[in-house]
């Protein structure tokens, strides 16, 4: 399992934080196809593994959550100064989601 990490930049261009991506390995040059909360815990347990900093060293870091990892236990594990959850295109936007968020 590998992370990729896609630079996200400011307005000067200054790379602000890193979009983290999970990879199958390390000619992975794109998304695999396994299920999004397969992806996402495998981001998510890379990062304590490795620790945050050796990833993103002091940027943001920016996680793909789908609908059912929103609404788990494991939204809190994000570092609200260090972490922002990018939601899935795909979920649908109602009041439940926007409460819990």
């Amino acid at each position: 399992m590998f992370i990729a990490r896609q630079p996200i930049f400011d307005k000067n261009l200054s790379v602000f934080g890193y979009e983290l991506l999970f990879r199958m390995n390390e000619k992975s040059r794109g998304f695999d196809g396994i299920n999004a909360q397969s992806a996402t815990a495998a981001v998510i347990i890379g990062l304590y593994e490795l620790g945050l900093e050796n990833i993103v060293e002091d940027k943001m870091a920016f996680i793909n959550f789908d609908e059912v990892f929103i609404h788990s236990d494991a939204l809190e594990l994000i570092k609200p100064n260090r972490m922002i959850v990018e939601m899935l295109e795909n979920i649908a936007i109602d009041s439940q989601l926007l409460q819990r968020l």
